[in-house]
């Protein structure tokens, strides 16, 4: 058996699915004005300056989403991947996808972005398993703790255990990402393969004369 494992944002999609979620809520007035500016700022800090990715979501789950009903967020997923889904694809990589399927790999997503965004992309991509930061819910259903955040050595800690439990080979196995925090998790491959890479990323594959898509 064979593994493909697959980032998200700005691999699969050309976009951070959370922050476009965001805006489309934003949009529907689900969030203060001023959140927009609070929110672009440490999202620009995350993708140009490396902000450490369990700080940033701790920031965000304490200031916006402690205390709200979690139902209020899933109902309008669907509506949100309706309209943002097809048309953010990075179609390079969803070729990359269809391919692992035509051949029978076994399809793992894992990603930073909140499980009620994830699991149903990875549904409709047809992933066998997918893996993302869960947000806890209280009695009520409301938000009141970050259960898991899946950065890159929580990547690497999931993909072992798949690697080990199908019991493959690293010539079996194929990563697919575009940042250098997924570092550790292309090591574990024999294909690496970087999606449209950050700065750092692209440096080690050029570096490395490693496949670039």
């Amino acid at each position: 058996m064979k593994i493909s494992i697959f980032d998200l944002d700005y691999t699969i999609l050309k976009i951070n699915s959370s922050f476009k979620y965001y805006l489309f809520l934003y949009k529907k007035n689900f969030f203060k004005k001023s959140s927009f500016f609070y929110l672009f700022f440490y999202f620009l800090r995350l993708k140009l300056f490396n902000f450490p990715l369990k700080k940033l979501h701790k920031i965000i789950f304490d200031k916006y989403l402690t205390g709200m009903d979690k139902k209020i967020l899933i109902d309008h997923v669907n509506a949100f991947l309706d309209k943002y889904l097809y048309k953010s694809f990075y179609m390079p990589c969803i070729n990359k996808i269809n391919e692992a399927s035509l051949n029978n790999h076994y399809l793992v997503l894992l990603s930073s972005s909140p499980d009620f965004l994830v699991k149903p992309i990875g549904k409709i991509l047809k992933f066998n398993e997918c893996h993302a930061t869960v947000y806890g819910v209280d009695k009520d259903n409301k938000f009141d703790k970050i259960e898991s955040i899946i950065d890159g050595d929580e990547k690497e800690k999931i993909a072992k255990n798949i690697i080990k439990k199908l019991a493959v080979y690293p010539s079996d196995i194929y990563v697919y990402s575009d940042s250098i925090d997924d570092l550790k998790l292309f090591y574990l491959a024999e294909h690496k393969i970087a999606v449209r890479p950050n700065r750092k990323l692209l440096k080690v594959f050029k570096k490395n004369k490693w496949e670039i898509i």
